[in-house]
Formats: structure tokens, sequence, C-alpha cells
């Protein structure tokens, strides 16, 4: 998958689009004038936030309403799935035999629907759930009630999937590709929030162990840095 970062360059000015892979641990640019940036290192980018970046530019450069709204949802799933991976394997030790890929793929799919995926992942960092993460984060609610009116912390998984994966299955199930920009806005505007909240999430994990088990236990991590889709 490529991913569309802009580099403004720093002889001329000029901002070009450069396409990387989504898996690319660096990035070298070239600007027509001849400035150069090389080796731009992606190891720590978050991968959740570069997909959405992929879904603003369907909409923004290519005016595709409807693979904005995949690429929103896509960046959520892949986010949500890494972070099961990653919590999934904290706490064992040396004397446990270490869970493997497949095998958290397997239980993964257990679930058996979006919904309940975003809820045992949420519980992996909180235990008590996601609408107790975001009525004690005055943060996320702030955000919430500001900018997502519709939204609640009683329903907001449900809401969550209403409005971002229902699209999304009609475009992939069905081929129902009528959405317009309003509709493929929300969706964006969904799948940006619920980033944020699971990077809260993630982080706030990190803080527990550091508080209670020690720093070395809990792998380091950029913070998110929020996209708008006017920007």
């Amino acid at each position: 998958m490529k991913i569309p970062l802009i580099f403004e360059c720093k002889q001329c000015q000029r901002q070009s689009c450069v396409f990387m892979n989504l898996n690319a641990k660096s990035v070298d640019w070239r600007c027509d004038c001849g400035w150069t940036l090389p080796g731009v290192l992606m190891f720590n980018a978050n991968t959740g936030l570069l997909i959405l970046r992929r879904a603003r530019y369907e909409l923004k450069s290519n005016n595709d309403p409807s693979l904005c709204i995949v690429f929103s949802a896509m960046a959520v799933e892949c986010e949500v799935s890494r972070l099961f991976f990653r919590w999934s394997r904290v706490g064992q030790g040396t004397q446990r035999r270490r869970v493997g890929d497949t095998e958290l793929e397997e239980r993964l799919r257990t679930y058996r629907s979006v919904k309940r995926t975003l809820e045992k992942t949420a519980e992996l960092m909180h235990p008590a759930g996601m609408r107790n993460f975001i009525v004690s984060r005055s943060g996320i609610s702030r955000r919430i009630a500001t900018g997502f009116p519709n939204l609640d912390a009683d329903r907001f998984v449900p809401i969550v999937v209403k409005q971002l994966f229902w699209p999304r299955n009609r475009i992939l199930h069905l081929g129902d590709t009528a959405y317009d920009v309003r509709a493929a806005t929300r969706a964006f505007n969904v799948a940006s929030l619920t980033l944020f909240v699971y990077q809260e999430l993630n982080a706030k994990k990190r803080e527990d162990l550091r508080r209670g088990i020690g720093c070395q236990t809990a792998p380091c991590s950029r913070p998110v840095t929020r996209l708008h889709l006017g920007s």
C-alpha cells in the first residue's frame, strides 16, 4: 500500500507529494530544483494514522468518497489489531511460551464482529471497558461533546461501527458507492476520533505498567498527531 507524504523543499519552498510503501523504514526525496532530503526515518510512524493519510488523499485529491470510507475503516481496524497483538503479549515471562502471530490471529477471529473486537481490545488496556475510560478522561469527553454531538460514552463503540464500518461493508460487500463527500468526511472524522481514543488507551496502559511493573515492560511509541480533513 502506498501512503502519500507531503514534503516542502527548504530551498525553493515548493511542496511535493511523495508516495511511500506502508512498511518502508525510510523515505528519500529529491526536489526538482536539486535539493535532497535523504533518509527520512519512518520506523516510529503510527500505521493507523498513515493509512488515514491515504483516506484523506483519496477524498481531497482523487474525489473518491467511497475509497476514503474504506481506508478510514482500514486505519482503525489495523491500529486496533496492532494494539491487540501488542498487549496480548505483555506479561509473558521467560518461563511462559510466547504466543505467536498465528495463534493471536485465531484468537482475534473468535471475536467474530468489529464491535466485539473494539471492546475486547480496549479491555486489554483498560479492564473496566471503553465507557469507563471515556468518562474518566476529560479531554476525550470534551472532544466528543464539541466535535461529535451524536456520540456519547454509553454508545461509543456501536456508533463507531454504524457510522464507519457499516458504510465500509456496503461498499465492499454490495458495491454500493453512492456515498458523497459529507458521508466520507463523517467516516474520516469518526476514524480520526477512534484512533485518538485508542492511542490514549495505549498511553494509559503504558503508564500503568511504568507505575506498577517497570518501564522495561512497556515498549515506547510516539504520541498521536491529529489529522484534520480540512488541512
